[in-house]
């Protein structure tokens, strides 16, 4: 019986990563950081406990950042589950804030630049399930304006709930996106997520018979500065 196992592992491991498509388990990573944990707020010109004089409208741009994923990977040799996650911080994006509504968000990540821990991972994302060949890029864009009323408050946490569209493999689809934002006067942090699901972009699961299965639920994610231009 051990020879016999040691013959099937010999056959079907080789036949796994020559396919591409293994997806080897890595440590879990940590959650998309709340945005009050990005620094500490700036001093704004006033001082701390006055009325800020002034506020967020103007025409906002991307200077840091990342845009990534998170799917949940279940091994047939193990007793939990593991989070596979890929990020990558080749992003542009821009936010207009107009009489305290935010009126415009659009992001742009460059989906050949997607990095995990594991390159036989990165690979088969890239050329297997997004064809970044032939979809390199990931698009977000608001699909209705945001109130900012009350007016923010420096170095204060709000929380948002979006409608929106993500465009991937040339899909759109619309979503909801569940955000943090902080605004220290000359920067705006923005960290945010959204369920979705892999078919709904056409994008096939890894399912490696007794081996390795992705769920169709996904996790969409981003951490973005913005500053004022």
């Amino acid at each position: 019986m051990r020879k016999l196992l040691r013959a099937l592992l010999g056959i079907t491991v080789p036949i796994a990563l020559c396919l591409g498509v293994i997806y080897v388990a890595i440590p879990r990573p940590a959650e998309v950081e709340s945005a009050a944990g990005l620094g500490d707020a700036t001093e704004l010109e006033g001082g701390a406990g006055t009325t800020l004089v002034g506020s967020p409208d103007g025409t906002w741009t991307a200077t840091e950042g990342w845009v990534g994923y998170r799917v949940i990977e279940d091994y047939a040799r193990l007793s939990d589950t593991v989070e596979g996650y890929g990020r990558t911080e080749a992003v542009s994006a821009g936010m207009v804030i107009d009489n305290l509504t935010v009126t415009s968000l659009q992001a742009t990540a460059d989906l050949t630049r997607l990095r995990s821990e594991r390159d036989l991972r990165d690979r088969a994302i890239r050329v297997r399930y997004l064809e970044t060949d032939t979809h390199p890029e990931a698009a977000f864009g608001l699909t209705e304006p945001v109130p900012l009323d009350p007016l923010p408050q420096p170095g204060v946490v709000t929380d948002f709930t979006v409608a929106g569209e993500l465009e991937l493999r040339g899909i759109t689809r619309g979503v909801t996106v569940e955000l943090q934002a902080r605004w220290d006067g000359d920067d705006i942090h923005v960290v945010g997520s959204a369920p979705v699901r892999l078919s709904a972009f056409d994008i096939e699961r890894p399912d490696i018979a007794a081996y390795v299965e992705v769920s169709d639920d996904a996790i969409f994610e981003f951490e973005l500065t913005f500053t004022r231009d």
